[in-house]
């Protein structure tokens, strides 16, 4: 997540252009192997020209950080960047990454719980991509499990991914499904030791690095966006969010 709010972020982009900075907001989902498998069967065009997605994530507030009172933690409060839609952000950047810029977004959120916050716990999140393709995308704080993961559906195939069981994916042109195996050895901190690995790299040889701040101001834009959404019970159009 770039920032709690749009405020400030439209001179923070034209500094880093101005500079010719590189610049990375971490959003470490994009170096997990399951969405990058994923990203890279759609760069091959492996299931033709993509129509929609479903993207998830869900679990319980009070046991992120076992020993600490969850209404002590930064996500209780919307004034330091809480809620599910800010918190679960990652969901957001990954359908745009997947398919593209959003034209336009409709939510529906709210405080569903007993959770003692004062923030939406759950938020169902619909984009509607330049492209013409539709995610629909479920965040919340509720789930007694940890929940992750996405269906993406094109002409020609179909690719779901599950955080617990990994990915799978099936080719309509021979009519078979494929299993893609994770390392059985992967541990979560890779992800965050790849994306500073790759961060240093892209400075190194001044390189774009994969989610710059512009890029960020695009996937914040969103969440602001659903947020407005749900207060006002509308669609609301991405030109009208503004930073």
């Amino acid at each position: 997540m770039l920032a709690h709010d749009l405020e400030g972020l439209g001179k923070l982009s034209g500094v880093i252009e101005q500079e010719g900075l590189v610049s990375l907001v971490g959003c470490n989902m994009r170096f997990h192997p399951g969405p990058m498998k994923v990203k890279e069967l759609l760069s091959r065009d492996q299931l033709g020209r993509l129509l929609f997605a479903r993207l998830h994530t869900g679990s319980y507030l009070p046991d992120w950080r076992p020993g600490t009172d969850y209404r002590d933690n930064y996500a209780s409060r919307e004034e330091t960047g809480g809620g599910c839609i800010l918190d679960c952000i990652h969901e957001l950047d990954l359908g745009r990454w997947y398919l593209g810029d959003v034209c336009e977004v409709v939510c529906v959120a709210g405080h569903l719980s007993s959770l003692e916050i004062s923030t939406e716990d759950v938020a169902v999140v619909i984009c509607r991509h330049t492209s013409g393709a539709i995610s629909e995308i479920h965040l919340d704080y509720v789930q007694r499990t940890y929940e992750r993961g996405c269906q993406v559906v094109g002409e020609s195939g179909t690719v779901f991914w599950d955080f617990n069981q990994g990915i799978r994916w099936y080719e309509a042109s021979d009519k078979r499904w494929n299993q893609y195996e994770q390392r059985h050895t992967w541990e979560s901190n890779e992800m965050y030791l790849d994306e500073l690995r790759h961060f240093v790299d892209c400075v190194q040889h001044r390189r774009q690095t994969t989610l710059p701040v512009g890029e960020a101001i695009e996937v914040m834009k969103i969440a602001v966006g659903a947020k407005r959404s749900a207060r006002s019970r509308s669609a609301v159009r991405m030109e009208d969010v503004r930073v």
